[in-house]
């Protein structure tokens, strides 16, 4: 790993190789001014050849660039700190690719979130989601799934970033999420969670904001586990989560910070049907077909109607200075109690 303090700036590095913690792909980095002009010139969408440089952007994941012939000596970073560095450097916005991949599927938008090994938020994530929900109304797709990868939805906030977090930072976390959820939630297109594995925290509140919510069958693990995390709710969550569940299920699932098999989340209403691993997305994207075949602009002023008074709560949220957490969100034992919870997971 490279050292995080007393190192060269990335103009003066060796070619380094950024992988994230699963290994799914990187970028192979030769000197700064060639990264910029192969990714840019490739547009870091993926799986599209080079130039004379004979190098070529993968779509896995992060983006690899592998010039032909030998390969120089270099370091691993992880995603998360190869990010830091580049958008030290202003250059994130055109040499490391989106923490949300998106895929057409007969014009559903399927949004899955990338950020191996649990698909936590941190800032940059909650921020990405938050532009990304402002655009989804005006596009072109139908209908919208969310899903995660590997084994997660997500496991919500990323509890080794997020308690180290200051006061700006912080106040930044709870706009980006209050937007986020403002967003998915009034989202004038149908929305479909398809909750491919573990869903905690805020993962899982991002899949409340669905119009339907699809789960795997397979072993995982729904639930809201802020307070044992000694992190409290935005004020948007709370309005999505009071609206989508009964008095007893928000009780239970949020002061006791419970969590929750598939089918028990079935039984409580926390989502809408659980089937087989391999067709939870294909199933979303069925349901997704089905809600876009109803009329726009009818579907959109029932879902308004349904939602008006949750939707003018997050909203409110959303564009205003009037959410307490924005003032004062971590208390003094949010760091412990979020160490614990990792220890405890």
């Amino acid at each position: 790993m490279l050292r995080e303090e007393g190192e060269p700036a990335i103009e003066d590095v060796a070619p380094r190789e950024l992988v994230d913690e699963g290994e799914r792909g990187g970028v192979l980095l030769g000197a700064a001014s060639e990264v910029e002009h192969s990714l840019d010139a490739a547009g870091v969408v993926g799986g599209k050849k080079l130039g004379a440089e004979g190098g070529e952007v993968l779509s896995h994941g992060a983006a690899r660039i592998a010039r032909g012939g030998g390969r120089r000596k270099g370091s691993i970073l992880g995603h998360d700190q190869a990010r830091r560095r580049l958008r030290a450097c202003g250059r994130l916005a055109s040499m490391v690719p989106a923490y949300i991949h998106e895929e057409d599927r007969g014009g559903i938008r399927v949004l899955r979130l990338y950020r191996p090994p649990a698909n936590a938020i941190d800032l940059d994530v909650a921020r990405e989601l938050a532009a990304l929900a402002t655009s989804l109304s005006t596009s072109k797709f139908r209908a919208i799934v969310l899903t995660g990868s590997g084994t997660c939805f997500s496991a919500g906030a990323d509890l080794k970033r997020v308690p180290t977090y200051g006061p700006e930072q912080q106040r930044e976390m709870v706009q980006a999420i209050n937007r986020l959820v403002a967003g998915f939630y009034a989202c004038e297109v149908p929305v479909v969670a398809a909750i491919n594995g573990h869903a905690l925290g805020g993962g899982l509140i991002v899949a409340m904001c669905a119009d339907h919510r699809v789960c795997t069958a397979a072993a995982c693990k729904l639930g809201l586990t802020e307070a044992r995390a000694g992190i409290p709710f935005p004020a948007a969550t709370l309005a999505v989560l009071c609206a989508e569940l009964s008095p007893a299920v928000a009780r239970r699932l949020t002061l006791r910070a419970l969590s929750l098999d598939p089918q028990t989340a079935l039984e409580w209403g926390v989502v809408d049907e659980v089937v087989p691993q391999e067709r939870v997305v294909d199933r979303a994207v069925e349901v997704a077909l089905d809600l876009a075949g109803i009329p726009r602009e009818a579907y959109r002023r029932i879902k308004l109607q349904l939602r008006a008074d949750a939707i003018k709560k997050a909203r409110d949220a959303a564009e205003s200075d009037r959410d307490p957490m924005l003032e004062e969100w971590l208390g003094a034992g949010t760091a412990a109690a979020a160490a614990a919870t990792l220890t405890r997971t």
